[in-house]
């Protein structure tokens, strides 16, 4: 009998990096892999640059029901991440942003919102949190294979779309789905 998957990583896209990533990963893919996780790897031919490899990654090549966006230079804190998701898992938000500190000694930078877990139904509040911390580590987007935001995308292409875009598009669909907001944690 397969043990069951807790976590499932449905993509790790290299944006057509010239700094070695897969031989840096893999090491890291093998032991996820061990722990059985579901991890598939992305070589992007060309450079999509940052809005279009993100737009990708929620709608072309993640599989899970859940897409958290983390860059090369995020670090977290396992236990606290894990806590994260699962009240992602069990609130089932269709936008989700956690606090988050860099770094254990410097907590002065991030995203500070607040001691509790909480669901904002509001548009506006909703839109206003998304706006006022756009980093990527925070966004937690569940997967809307139903929605086609590719017009939305070509039209604001180039600009702060990436995250931000596809969290406010996501929204004004679904504008009672809310946005989830975890308190911080670690990256």
């Amino acid at each position: 009998q397969q043990p069951q998957r807790l976590f499932a990583l449905g993509d790790v896209a290299d944006d057509h990096g010239e700094d070695a990533t897969f031989e840096t990963i893999s090491p890291t893919i093998r032991l996820l892999k061990e722990r059985n996780w579901l991890i598939r790897y992305v070589y992007r031919e060309t450079n999509l640059r940052g809005d279009r490899n993100l737009y990708y990654g929620y709608t072309r090549d993640s599989s899970g029901k859940f897409v958290w966006f983390l860059c090369d230079d995020d670090v977290l804190d396992v236990g606290q991440a894990i806590s994260y998701l699962e009240s992602v898992r069990e609130i089932n938000p269709l936008v989700a942003i956690c606090g988050f500190a860099q770094g254990k000694r410097n907590h002065q930078s991030g995203n500070q919102l607040g001691n509790r877990v909480r669901l904002i139904q509001d548009f506006p509040e909703a839109v206003g949190y998304l706006t006022q911390y756009p980093k990527t580590t925070a966004y937690l987007l569940r997967r809307c294979p139903e929605m086609n935001l590719d017009t939305v995308f070509e039209r604001w292409d180039r600009t702060l779309y990436s995250w931000i875009g596809i969290s406010i598009s996501l929204l004004a669909a679904k504008p009672s789905e809310g946005v989830l907001l975890y308190p911080t944690i670690v990256a």
